[in-house]
């Protein structure tokens, strides 16, 4: 025979005495656990000394798919003679906590076993009254008994957790409450002879179920159905007389897991199949209708050699909070905006109520999106967007400061910086400079790329480009725009915008006394 077969030969054999021998000197102890409620039994008082903590612990599925099984290792030292027993707690979603208390037999304190040899001992128990669900996450931690001192816990503390598979992987597509996952109700609904033909294939898993007959949200007609619990097509009639478009057609099981709270499936009934008479009314309103439609194209054709069609361009105003003063140029604007053909101007003083019930930022966004143009009105020497607050003018008492203009202006800033990327968004965003100086001025940051109007010089600018009437005669501009007298509310505007400039100019030279006062 050759030598190293030979060699090879006896090794195996003396490893299989080996294994033999060990496992007739390894003990036969056996865990028995069982579920308690009670955690203030007298086995559960900390001692002195403690037998070591576990060294392994883990979970898995059972063969079944429908429980857990714990797993867990106790070491062999000098500690093991005090372990009289292991405290195992199960925690998931949705559930209580579960506290299991585990006993050995023979236990270890008495003393019969031989751990000659060993490290370790491995065992298992199976968690047969809690029956696991998909897609969920469950906590184990554990402890040997008697329990550690107070504060020191964490040390002979073992956790571990686990989440089962969903409904979607193949061990969990045979669970109960992945019942919903697998059925196919095929659902189809007809209108046709006064009544809703519904078929439909039931589960074996629902032994029952609820045909809801729908018209929008409105629930028209339900009925309770048996279904056997078997798999089958079944078909209902469910009589109605009324217009078909907005039926459908829901169906509720009632699966074991879910009950009463089991999700619907609906389908849109098809109108497809009208009787006779569905079909001769319906002949009819479309000739009536044509024949309406004809009337107001005549109606049209006539009367636009007749009249100038009038349409209002929505256009939305938006200022800081300044003082009385600048309140008062602004509502002199509006209103002359507002007397102009084709303009119909939003402003917070006209939309109180509206505003009040709305709030500012849902208002602003509701009136921006509504309105083709935002005038953003801006004072004289305005330089800079921040703490824009109001102030007192003195001797202007005639136009209170709007409260809401504050937080409206710091909103629409927002509003033109998030439009800075979209050039069509941008268009609809003006800047009005009630400024009658000639000198440049510097433009806030967040509106240098908007459409600029200085006012008074580019009133009639304004007017024209707002209302679409640029294609006017000039004669006829002039007219309408050079005549400012006491009925004319562009003349309005510009004596507003006159005290507005003699405000500011006052302002100015009591502020350079000050300072040459303090100097």
């Amino acid at each position: 025979m050759d030598p190293i077969h030979c060699v090879m030969t006896t090794g195996v054999f003396i490893l299989l005495i080996n294994l033999v021998t060990s496992d007739s000197n390894a003990p036969n102890i056996v865990a028995t656990c069982n579920h308690t409620t009670d955690a203030t039994l007298g086995w559960l008082k900390p001692v002195s000394f403690n037998p070591s903590p576990l060294r392994e612990l883990s979970v898995q599925l059972s063969e079944s798919e429908a429980s857990l099984v714990i797993k867990w290792t106790i070491n062999i030292d000098s500690s093991i003679t005090r372990n009289n027993g292991t405290w195992i707690e199960l925690n998931g979603e949705e559930m209580d906590v579960l506290s299991y208390k585990c006993q050995y037999q023979p236990p270890f304190t008495s003393g019969q076993n031989n751990f000659t040899g060993l490290q370790q001992l491995w065992f298992s128990f199976t968690l047969s009254d809690v029956s696991v669900s998909p897609s969920t996450e469950y906590y184990i931690q554990a402890f040997n008994l008697p329990p550690p001192p107070p504060n020191t816990g964490w040390k002979y503390l073992k956790n571990t957790s686990y989440k089962t598979p969903g409904c979607e992987s193949k061990r969990m597509s045979d669970h109960p409450q992945c019942s919903t996952h697998k059925w196919d109700a095929g659902i189809f609904s007809v209108f046709h002879d006064d009544k809703i033909v519904v078929t439909f294939t039931t589960s074996s898993a629902s032994d029952k179920y609820t045909i809801i007959l729908r018209n929008g949200s409105e629930i028209l007609h339900m009925e309770y159905i048996n279904g056997g619990g078997k798999l089958e097509n079944r078909t209902v009639e469910v009589n109605y007389t009324g217009i078909c478009e907005y039926l459908s057609i829901s169906i509720k099981p009632y699966f074991p897991h879910c009950g009463h709270g089991c999700p619907l499936v609906h389908h849109k009934v098809n109108c497809s199949k009208r009787s006779g008479l569905a079909i001769g009314i319906g002949c009819v309103l479309l000739f009536l209708l044509i024949l309406l439609c004809c009337c107001i194209l005549r109606k049209i054709y006539f009367s636009r050699h007749s009249s100038e069609r009038n349409v209002s361009v929505p256009v939305l105003v938006v200022y800081p909070a300044i003082d009385g003063l600048f309140q008062r140029a602004v509502m002199m604007l509006a209103e002359f905006l507002q007397s102009g053909a084709g303009v119909h101007v939003i402003v917070d003083m006209w939309e109180s109520g509206s505003l009040a019930e709305q709030g500012p930022l849902r208002w602003l966004n509701s009136q921006s999106d509504l309105a083709q143009r935002v005038l953003i009105i801006l004072p004289p020497q305005l330089t800079h967007t921040e703490n824009v607050k109001p102030n007192a003018a003195p001797g202007m008492t005639d136009h209170t400061v709007s409260a809401s203009a504050y937080s409206l202006f710091a909103l629409v800033l927002n509003l033109v910086t998030s439009a800075a990327h979209d050039p069509q968004q941008l268009e609809k965003f003006w800047i009005i400079h009630l400024d009658q100086s000639k000198e440049k001025r510097k433009m806030p940051a967040e509106l240098r790329g908007c459409r600029t109007f200085h006012l008074p010089r580019d009133l009639q600018k304004l007017q024209e480009n707002l209302s679409g009437r640029a294609d006017m005669t000039r004669s006829a501009l002039r007219r309408s725009f050079s005549s400012f007298n006491i009925n004319d509310k562009s003349w309005r505007v510009k004596e507003a915008l006159q005290q507005l400039d003699i405000n500011r100019n006052i302002m100015a030279c009591t502020e350079v006394n000050s300072l040459d006062r303090w100097g």
